[in-house]
């Protein structure tokens, strides 16, 4: 897969969020309780928002944190969004800030990948956001992400992708 010639980051977006005493917590959207805010859950939880703001996925459409059987382990996945058919479509795969996003995170989210087949990879850790697509040929290429609302690029809408130049 190339890379894209400038990555993006993550918008950052305002959270609901508590202090229970102990520890900040986090209201989740889509599983719909408060969680403990770590920065991973931070950068899911913008990207959650990002999904359905910019990429407007409908939340039914979204599955946080569940269970993937490989070989013999059980591995969980950050985000999965479905198509409408109830097929895999996008895959995500959610970093703390402070841990790049390289090889290491390619190679996890593959793992998922392998028994999930998703049609579009998002990668991010909030500072870099990446996503690709295959194209015509089958090859992996980045792909164009809107940054707010109504800007240019791909949206779940459209299966027609825009790829960077």
């Amino acid at each position: 897969m190339d890379s894209p010639k400038s990555p993006v980051s993550l918008p950052i977006v305002p959270l609901k969020t508590r202090d229970s005493g102990s520890q900040m917590e986090v209201w989740d959207l889509i599983r719909r309780k408060w969680l403990v805010l770590t920065p991973e859950e931070h950068v899911r939880q913008c990207l959650v928002h990002y999904l359905l703001d910019c990429l407007k996925v409908p939340k039914g459409l979204m599955s946080l944190e569940r269970v993937v059987k490989y070989n013999s382990m059980s591995k969980r996945y950050d985000v999965l969004v479905f198509d409408r058919q109830g097929a895999p479509f996008l895959l995500c795969e959610c970093k703390a800030p402070y841990v790049p996003i390289n090889d290491e995170t390619l190679f996890q989210w593959s793992v998922y990948h392998r028994e999930l087949q998703s049609q579009v990879l998002l990668l991010t850790n909030g500072k870099v956001l990446l996503a690709a697509a295959r194209d015509g040929s089958g090859e992996w290429r980045p792909l164009k992400l809107p940054l707010s609302p109504g800007a240019e690029g791909w949206t779940m809408g459209s299966r027609e992708y825009v790829f960077e130049d």
